[in-house]
């Protein structure tokens, strides 16, 4: 029988994974159009006093755009997501010219949506997984919790109430302070102070819905790429199996939360050499200081803060990157020596995979791959870490 591909757990588990994004993307896009096409004031009716964030709501509609088009599924390289992004950014701006009510095209609006495309961008790439078994496994099982918490409708209830309440709350109150104690609009700080404080109270009820997930994913012991259960697998001597499921390679860490040492900044900031280094600081002084100093003395307050905004998030997402790439090495290295103390483990026995160190008690993994000749076919004798 000629196999479709559809049949595939890890296929089934994707497609089960992104249906949820597809149904937001959906409205999302739907809600964008309307927002974006609604009657404007007639001219007549514009108060100069009072201004709308309109850069910054075009910077966040496209980019949240950009994202959930990617979190769909339905497309395999970031690039050709953005692509389209910035395509529907220039139809919808150019739409509104003949079917907007007092509305057209602006040239500011286009560079915000733009830019709210590029900075998802930025996010997009550094969140992709790449890189070797120890450092897929172990971004896959961030990936697998975002995706079970997302993968229930309550959540996104949840955590959109937790954003959007916040947002409103601190918005307004920011924008009545400023207006009747200072006399003043100050219609995109009290947006931003809104998005940050939506942002954290995110945040928090992220993480407490991730400790959930991560004491259930101890019982359950899921693959990461199809999700089926690992309970009965026997890992190797090394603690490495492969998935019954989907034949992906898992690890018998994978599922315990591993200590990790603190990479320095110094060491970040050096992961790209002198050069990389250089780039950052002038990416820095023109993304987030020249060029939102020369738009505000231009009278563009709006773009300047969108500016400042996107560069912010392109450095957020190159730390994460180089981030990711040092941790990527300090996996190969938790069991030569131990994270806690110091204390050189190489003497230290492992059973499968894993062991304590003796000094200090925190627990260490071994990710080399190894085979009962290479370990003299020892025989370990069962420790904590053993399979209830």
């Amino acid at each position: 029988m000629i196999s479709t591909g559809l049949l595939e757990p890890d296929v089934l588990r994707r497609e089960r994974v992104a249906r949820p994004w597809r149904v937001a993307f959906v409205l999302f896009t739907i809600a964008l159009v309307i927002g974006t096409h609604l009657p404007g004031p007639a001219p007549e009716d514009i108060q100069s006093t009072h201004a709308s964030p309109d850069k910054f709501m075009h910077f966040i509609g496209f980019g949240a755009f950009a994202i959930l088009l990617w979190m769909t599924g339905w497309l395999r390289w970031w690039w050709i997501t953005s692509l389209i992004a910035i395509g529907f950014a220039l139809l919808d701006e150019w739409t509104q010219s003949f079917l907007g009510i007092n509305r057209e095209t602006s040239g500011s609006d286009i560079a915000a949506g733009v830019l709210g495309v590029l900075a998802a961008t930025g996010w997009m790439t550094a969140m992709s997984t790449a890189g070797d078994d120890v450092s897929r496994t172990r971004s896959s099982r961030s990936n697998y919790i975002v995706e079970s918490i997302l993968g229930r409708t309550e959540n996104w209830f949840l955590l959109g109430l937790a954003g959007v309440v916040p947002f409103i709350l601190v918005g307004i109150l920011a924008y009545a302070f400023a207006w009747n104690m200072l006399g003043t609009s100050v219609p995109n700080i009290s947006f931003v102070l809104g998005m940050v404080a939506g942002l954290a109270c995110v945040l928090i009820l992220f993480g407490r819905l991730r400790e959930r997930v991560s004491a259930a994913m101890l019982e359950d012991r899921p693959c990461f790429f199809c999700g089926v259960s690992l309970k009965r697998d026997e890992p190797g001597i090394d603690g490495w199996m492969d998935c019954h499921s989907c034949r992906r390679p898992a690890h018998r860490s994978q599922w315990h939360v591993l200590a990790l040492p603190r990479i320095p900044l110094s060491v970040l900031l050096a992961s790209d050499g002198m050069v990389g280094f250089a780039c950052v600081l002038v990416y820095i002084v023109i993304s987030i200081l020249v060029g939102p100093a020369i738009l505000l003395g231009a009278g563009e307050p709006g773009l300047a803060g969108v500016i400042a905004c996107t560069g912010l998030a392109l450095l957020g997402a190159m730390f994460w990157t180089w981030k990711r790439n040092c941790l990527a090495m300090v996996y190969h290295d938790l069991g030569t020596r131990c994270v806690g103390c110091g204390l050189d483990l190489s003497p230290v026995v492992d059973h499968r995979g894993m062991g304590t160190c003796p000094d200090c008690g925190v627990d260490f993994a071994r990710f080399e791959r190894r085979t009962d000749e290479d370990s003299g076919a020892a025989v370990h004798e069962p420790d904590a870490h053993d399979d209830a």
